[in-house]
């Protein structure tokens, strides 16, 4: 945000840094073996009464807690963007900086918070990996999810209950190849499971070009 730096290269070298970190910082504590790490997993917290509902229930309602604050965290940012005097300061900014100053907003500084906000969500999701789901540490484990992010918003058109749905969508389709391999369907190679996210990703992608409107200072230098 000081350097007015193209967020998408910035983010990119970010990403790459912290994969090059983690796994020198791995190679150096655990050895270049690679011992096994493994740690607890939080448990699930099922909701009583709602969790027993056939399919719905556990998808929603027995998951770990960090799954429920993810659920309400999309409601609560969609209100607070519409209803309150900074989410709208923010939306201003995001289309046009210009007039948020006239207003007498600080662009840099409600620049700075969402990029902190973003970055805290984004440690949080990779926490989530691996302490309420995998349960380990291997290099690149996440592989590629924050890409998919990126197509996430696009998918959800920049809008929190959009996103939230958009994400659901991208979370069915890799238990789907899951589900998919360990059927063990014969003649039909793994990698193709593996990869159903991934296409999906690119037909989302090329199907949303010119309709999903983005901010219109999205990635501008103000």
């Amino acid at each position: 945000v000081g350097f007015r730096a193209d967020q998408i290269i910035t983010g990119t070298a970010i990403t790459m840094f912290a994969l090059g970190l983690t796994g020198t910082l791995y190679r150096t504590i655990f050895g270049a073996s690679g011992v096994a790490l493994s740690t607890p997993t939080s448990g699930v917290l099922p909701v009583p009464g709602v969790s027993a509902i056939p399919v719905i229930g556990p998808g929603f309602f027995a998951q770990p807690v960090i799954t429920y604050v993810a659920m309400l965290l999309a409601p609560v940012l969609a209100w607070w963007l519409q209803r309150t005097h900074s989410g709208l300061a923010l939306r201003a900014i995001g289309e046009y900086p210009e007039a948020a100053i006239a207003a007498g907003i600080a662009p840099r500084r409600y620049q700075a918070l969402a990029v902190l906000f973003a970055g805290a969500m984004a440690g949080l999701a990779g926490a989530t990996l691996v302490l309420a789901q995998a349960g380990t540490f291997v290099e690149g484990m996440s592989a590629g999810r924050g890409f998919i992010a990126i197509a996430i918003v696009v998918l959800g058109r920049w809008k929190p209950l959009g996103v939230a749905a958009a994400a659901l969508l991208f979370g069915a389709a890799n238990s789907l190849q899951v589900l998919f391999q360990a059927m063990g369907w014969s003649g039909i190679p793994y990698q193709l499971f593996l990869a159903l996210p991934y296409v999906l990703t690119l037909l989302v992608l090329a199907g949303a070009s010119g309709r999903a409107a983005s901010p219109a200072s999205l990635g501008k230098r103000s």
